[in-house]
């Protein structure tokens, strides 16, 4: 898993955080 993502839309896929997923 990740650590904790910040963003308001932040989110983890796979180990990798991303400023952005679509919901």
């Amino acid at each position: 898993g990740c650590w904790i993502c910040w963003g308001p839309n932040a989110c983890c896929r796979g180990s990798v955080c991303h400023d952005y997923c679509p919901s």
